[in-house]
């Protein structure tokens, strides 16, 4: 007996602004998105980390979305229902209470398996984005299962609550509500982990600045070798050195995607001492030289503002299918 594969649904185009791709299979009116967007261009220049856009959407079986290289981050909550979620080829079955995370520059898709589900989604752009993800340890992680799922849909209810209202504080307001959303899902995570492996990506990540040995890591957390390499495997699904060089590429894109440093400053600041070898590294891992990727970025977040701001916001009991509003799956 020959066993069928599954095969991926087809699917066409719906956004491509030459950074990222977004494919997507509608049923009728589904998914059904109620979104609030932050259109104000001051505050996305000024606040060092902001509530992009927060909101609901509702899905049928059949629904299906496909990203490649994402030019947004999200967390994404299930509220009812279970989904399929595939991010840089690492499969997840999701169930109510789990929480997702989208993040920047990767391929993934996103389909239902239930014949009808629910989930709250809140994006987070700004400065500081990067360095609290690899703080909190998120940016390792594709999702979560929550202990608690309460606080966080109070928090994604609140993040939409201050879009959609947009009172005299309403973006001092979401830019709390965001970093209270990280800290407390990186507690989580951080939780899941074993002695001593919290400390150690605690340590590795505020040293990127400087050369970082096995030997030394070892030595610092009385460790050996070979127990570190089994815990990195096991629990991050890399060694020890690729998870490093891993750290470094991201936060020399976040640097290059936040800030007007040159590029010779970013690669001291996270541990190369030649500009040139920095460089022919990130083009070897990315594809793209650090000043190609600075003007690709640069392109699609001004793509994605005016998007927003054509949008207006949504309503949250706006009935619109899967084109009109944003979405990163």
């Amino acid at each position: 007996m020959v066993e069928r594969k599954e095969r991926k649904p087809g699917y066409r185009i719906t956004e491509d602004d030459g950074v990222s791709r977004l494919g997507a299979v509608n049923v009728g009116k589904y998914p059904l998105h109620h979104f609030s967007h932050e259109f104000n261009e001051e505050y996305t220049r000024t606040l060092p980390l902001f509530l992009r856009f927060a909101g609901y959407d509702e899905w049928v079986k059949g629904c299906y979305r496909v990203r490649k290289r994402s030019s947004t981050f999200a967390m994404e909550l299930i509220r009812e229902g279970t989904f399929r979620f595939v991010q840089n080829g690492r499969e997840h079955v999701l169930e109510p209470g789990m929480l997702f995370l989208v993040h920047r520059e990767a391929d993934s898709e996103f389909s239902i398996l239930s014949d009808y589900a629910l989930k709250q989604t809140v994006s987070l752009d700004g400065i500081m984005l990067y360095s609290l993800l690899e703080q909190t340890g998120l940016l390792r992680a594709d999702c979560v299962r929550l202990r608690d799922p309460a606080p966080f849909i109070r928090l994604f209810e609140a993040a939409h609550d201050a879009l959609e209202q947009r009172d005299a504080d309403y973006h001092l307001r979401g830019s709390a509500l965001a970093y209270e959303l990280l800290v407390r899902l990186g507690e989580q995570l951080h939780d899941a982990l074993p002695d001593p492996l919290p400390a150690i990506l605690n340590y590795i990540n505020r040293n990127l600045s400087h050369p970082l040995r096995l030997e030394e890591l070892c030595r610092t957390f009385g460790i050996s070798r070979t127990s570190l390499h089994r815990l990195f495997v096991a629990h991050l699904h890399s060694p020890v050195g690729g998870y490093v060089i891993g750290q470094r590429l991201r936060a020399a894109q976040s640097l290059l995607q936040n800030s007007s440093y040159p590029i010779k400053e970013i690669a001291a600041r996270i541990g190369y001492s030649s500009q040139l070898y920095f460089a022919t590294e990130f083009k070897r891992l990315t594809g793209e030289t650090p000043g190609d990727y600075r003007r690709r970025q640069k392109f699609s977040r001004t793509f994605e503002f005016n998007r927003a701001r054509r949008n207006g916001g949504a309503s949250p009991s706006a009935e619109t299918d899967g084109e009109k509003t944003d979405s990163p799956l």
